[in-house]
């Protein structure tokens, strides 16, 4: 399962889709340019990422839009890659954690690597 799979249907109930998470994103201005190509949620995730926000904060909007689907997604992969690159790494537990703001070229290059 891949965000842009769930969020560029225009198909879902509500219209909770990439429109509205470019609205909660304070993205609107980016729509246009995003409905014009064919995978608007990785364009409008493109731009998110050059904001630096945490994955916490993206989960946390797809709760906001009521797409827990997709926010279940992003904790999964954050939850995961935390936890993969807590076991390779030879450091302290202390050391391992790895902070709220895991890099999000990381998400992005799990979107891709999902299609």
């Amino acid at each position: 399962m891949q965000l842009a799979s769930l969020l560029d249907s225009p198909d879902h109930i509500r219209g909770h889709d990439w429109r509205h998470l470019a609205s909660e994103l304070g993205l609107v201005e980016k729509v246009p340019y995003s409905e014009s190509k064919g995978n608007p949620t990785e364009l409008l995730l493109m731009v998110w990422e050059m904001r630096n926000d945490s994955l916490s904060s993206l989960t946390t909007t797809m709760r906001d839009i009521e797409r827990e689907d997709a926010a279940t997604t992003t904790q999964f992969f954050q939850e995961t890659t935390t936890v993969e690159m807590a076991e390779a790494s030879p450091k302290s537990e202390k050391e391992c954690v790895l902070p709220d703001d895991l890099n999000t070229e990381l998400v992005l290059c799990w979107i891709r690597s999902m299609r």
